[in-house]
């Protein structure tokens, strides 16, 4: 019994240490957004070009589907690991495959878009990217 529960508690550090990874990850994609974001705002200051804000809103689809990614997969792993805390299952097998999960447990591609992380910091910049490009274009910013 003892091995058993010390083998289970390994088995959840190594799920939390890859459910941190895939988090983190998460962070850094909008880490790097935030630069990228600023950049182009300090490019469109420098030069008055308006392609900037389609770069932002480039970069937003790119960040944003990325950022969805990590997160479809930390969701997939954390159900794993809440199906390995439960003591009533007996864990024969130690392999980590999310593929093996339940179709109802399984986290899809969409839900992740609905997260406040994702769409409110890439939504934003996509409608401010598209907004400040069209205002540019019929010289309302200059």
């Amino acid at each position: 019994m003892g091995e058993t529960n010390e083998a289970r508690i390994r088995y959840l550090e190594i799920l939390q240490g890859i459910i941190n990874r895939m988090a983190d990850n998460s962070f850094k994609m909008k880490e790097w957004f935030i630069t990228v974001l600023c950049a182009c705002i300090a490019a469109y200051v420098g030069t008055g070009k308006a392609l900037m804000f389609l770069v932002i809103v480039f970069a937003a689809i790119v960040f944003g589907l990325l950022d969805v990614c990590y997160l479809r997969e930390e969701r997939t792993f954390r159900k794993i690991y809440n199906n390995a805390s439960n003591l009533k299952v007996e864990i024969t097998d130690f392999k980590i495959n999310p593929k093996e999960l339940n179709k109802e447990e399984k986290c899809g591609f969409f839900p992740p878009f609905s997260s406040w992380s994702i769409y409110i910091l890439y939504g934003l910049a996509i409608i401010a990217g598209v907004t400040c490009f069209i205002l540019c274009k019929c010289n309302v910013i200059k």
